[in-house]
């Protein structure tokens, strides 16, 4: 984890354009259990009244919001298991 501060440098930290990083280290478990807590945003299906037909929208990190998307065959419907195909795709 990098935390930045603006406030006179310490032992260890580096000049950074934003102000002065200082590294700070944890454990391998530690790290571990923060990312099976922290959920990933990956995919999202909306069911639409009919079983084979499902809505899918993408989640985009750099606007932190659910996009839409769409399938394989170029539609805006599909089959969940195609909708879960293209979020296997990025793990």
């Amino acid at each position: 984890m990098i935390e930045r501060s603006r406030d006179s440098p310490s032992i260890g930290s580096k000049s950074c354009g934003l102000g002065w990083a200082v590294i700070v280290k944890k454990p391998a478990a530690q790290w571990l259990q923060q990312l099976r807590d922290t959920p990933t945003h990956l995919i999202r299906l909306a069911y639409t009244g009919n079983v084979g037909k499902w809505e899918l929208t993408f989640f985009t990190y750099s606007n932190e919001k659910y996009s839409e998307c769409v399938f394989p065959d170029g539609r805006f419907e599909g089959a969940p298991e195609a909708g879960f195909d293209i979020g296997a795709t990025y793990l």
